[in-house]
């Protein structure tokens, strides 16, 4: 998938084993198939976010002051994400990896699931 398919992911699009695409880039629809792996994923991210938005993959903040003193209150943004960059750039880091852009995860995925 391209990261703006990952990124606008709804949780309706995914059932009976595929991702169904409706948005892509060729204006052509399409499956994606998951594995059971990913289907369990799925299942704990959807059990731990609740119903509270429709995205997979959702902006998440924390409120950290209130009048003056140290609150932590995660505030829900029922938006789909726009960009990782930061985000990926330090796993890559951290991971210790170079020369990898995002979108060479979806061409990792072809190779390796055919």
């Amino acid at each position: 998938m391209r990261k703006s398919e990952i990124l606008s992911l709804k949780w309706s699009q995914i059932r009976g084993g595929f991702i169904y695409l409706t948005k892509t880039k060729t204006d052509e629809s399409r499956q994606v198939p998951i594995n059971d792996q990913l289907k369990r994923l799925f299942d704990d991210v959807r059990r731990k976010q609740g119903t509270k938005t429709d995205y997979v993959f959702r902006y998440e903040r924390a409120s950290k002051k209130e009048n003056g003193h140290k609150v932590v209150k995660l505030v829900v943004d029922n938006n789909p994400m726009l960009d990782v960059k930061h985000s990926f750039t330090n796993a890559m880091r951290k991971a210790g990896i170079e020369d990898f852009r995002f979108h060479d995860l979806r061409h990792t995925f072809e190779s390796h699931y055919w």
